[in-house]
């Protein structure tokens, strides 16, 4: 895609906010551009079972919304936030139906993202939107330091460095057994991120 750049998921943060649950903080995979994003209580717990790609006996309404979208023969191509105004965040899904058409759908960017690990599909931001709201990693210290995330999550990312392949591997396993989600959303970010530098 032109003057675009793909994002993966960075961390999610709890939030001190009243009107939000975390922080959903993307990251270009590129760069050093990050999206921070405000999400609430159930966007959270989408995100986190879609990383870890928890089953669970009912469906929520990503799981909804995907279910029905394969069932009329359409498939999810990619998702791309477009534009950033007035602090908000726009997103689109473009799908590709059975006639093979493309079409696309507005959408919340948390919910886009619910939807995009649901279907393993990427997710990209315009270059407009990541220079007018991307920040750096010392920017984004900065704004943990606003939005009063405790140090101590900022130290533990960086000592994720310190641990082996196997070891986060094996860490990541016990987090997900004592049900840290969002401890173990970090540990996945930091494999993908060797992967994608291998």
């Amino acid at each position: 895609m032109t003057n675009c750049s793909e994002l993966t998921i960075f961390r999610i943060v709890d939030s001190q906010s009243q009107n939000t649950a975390s922080i959903l903080v993307l990251r270009e995979l590129d760069g050093d551009r990050h999206l921070p994003v405000f999400i609430g209580d159930s966007e959270t717990k989408a995100i986190l079972l879609a990383l870890e790609e928890t089953k669970i006996s009912r469906p929520l309404t990503h799981d909804l919304f995907v279910d029905f979208m394969q069932k009329v023969g359409c498939s999810l191509q990619y998702i791309l936030v477009y534009k950033f105004f007035d602090s908000i965040y726009y997103a689109r899904l473009f799908f590709l139906n059975e006639k093979n058409e493309n079409f696309f759908v507005e959408s919340r960017l948390s919910d886009a993202v619910a939807i995009a690990l649901r279907c393993k599909v990427s997710i990209y931001a315009n270059e407009e939107v990541l220079d007018e709201a991307g920040i750096s990693s010392s920017q984004l210290k900065n704004e943990d330091k606003e939005y009063n995330v405790p140090e101590e999550d900022i130290k533990e990312e960086t000592a994720l460095l310190e641990y082996d392949n196997q070891e986060l591997e094996d860490l990541l396993q016990e987090l997900v057994a004592n049900e840290e989600f969002e401890k173990a959303a970090e540990i996945r970010d930091e494999m993908k991120r060797r992967k994608i530098e291998q």
